[in-house]
């Protein structure tokens, strides 16, 4: 089955460090059947990203601040609704709730 999905997925290989694209604040550790694990993290003027397909680093928490380049985990296993793709970092862009093209 195949389906479309917001965000952008990236290529990488399996282990490749994850950066914070920016200043923040951790709003959610989880994981998902469609993501498989995942981090969401809250900027500055009404900003959030969402990594999935990641290992997030054990020691980092919900509410926990990050800075820009800080290493926030490492691509895993495509998991989902994208197991069947090569290995990636999904990555997804929103402002006010509403998802951004990048």
């Amino acid at each position: 089955e195949w389906n479309v999905h917001f965000g952008t997925d990236y290529k990488a290989k399996l282990g490749d460090e994850v950066y914070a694209i920016r200043d923040g604040k951790i709003k959610d550790i989880n994981f998902s059947y469609e993501y498989g694990d995942y981090i969401i993290i809250e900027y500055d003027e009404g900003y959030e990203s969402l990594c999935a397909n990641i290992t997030v680093l054990d020691a980092l928490k919900v509410g926990d601040e990050i800075k820009q380049g800080q290493v926030i985990g490492y691509v895993a296993e495509s998991f989902g609704f994208e197991a069947a793709d090569e290995t990636h970092l999904h990555f997804e862009l929103k402002k006010d709730g509403k998802y951004i093209s990048i």
